[in-house]
């Protein structure tokens, strides 16, 4: 049977079947294939997406655009930067797709208008929540994280080892998971000396 009477719903079946570079290179063998895919799977609206680049420092650079146009069976990114319009092609990866940025050569990714503050966020060691972190100290033994080695702390320290006693440590947490910690322990110091037992001299009286 030709590939021309496949019917709409078989082909949108094999279409799910596939991941997104096995869906692009099999709609490029019909521009009519290459329409419904383009319509059933590039649904990138200027109106609820933006595209944005994350740099090392941890700073995010946010980039409007106009439109998705479609150009031999290629779907290009419209971007307006200083009043000049920047074509990029929309490329596919494991987890998504992106494009080269319409300013230098970094990399930009969609995310939904309502989403973007999700991009800062990261999974707490605590709660396991995609929540804000910050890098928190707790007392040792106060965390509760069962797969924490500080979990479980002494609660009685050798006065001679106080020096080298380390009674805090860090974990990546958020607000609500630090706030439920408790940031107060009782220790208790122990003096495990004893009473040094040294030889008396002999002690000789002069008439």
């Amino acid at each position: 049977m030709s590939l021309s009477k496949i019917p709409l719903e078989t082909l949108l079946t094999i279409l799910s079947m596939l991941n997104r570079r096995e869906r692009l290179k099999f709609s490029r063998t019909c521009k009519e294939y290459y329409q419904i895919y383009r319509e059933r799977y590039i649904r990138l609206d200027p109106a609820r997406y933006i595209f944005y680049r994350e740099y090392a420092n941890g700073d995010i650079k946010k980039y409007d655009f106009q439109d998705i146009e479609f150009k031999n069976m290629n779907a290009l990114v419209v971007f307006e930067v200083d009043g000049k319009i920047k074509r990029r092609k929309l490329k596919y990866y494991k987890n998504g797709m992106c494009c080269n940025g319409p300013t230098g050569s970094g990399i930009v990714y969609p995310v939904k208008r309502d989403k973007i503050e999700d991009i800062f966020k990261n999974i707490c060691e605590k709660c396991e929540m995609l929540k804000n972190l910050q890098r928190c100290p707790v007392l040792n033994g106060n965390c509760g994280i069962p797969t924490c080695q500080h979990r479980v702390s002494r609660t009685s320290i050798p006065i001679h080892n106080i020096t080298a006693f380390c009674y805090i440590h860090y974990h990546e947490l958020c607000r609500g998971c630090f706030d439920g910690i408790s940031k107060s322990k009782s220790l208790t110091f122990v003096n495990r000396g004893s009473y040094p037992e040294k030889e008396r001299k002999s002690i000789k009286f002069i008439n």
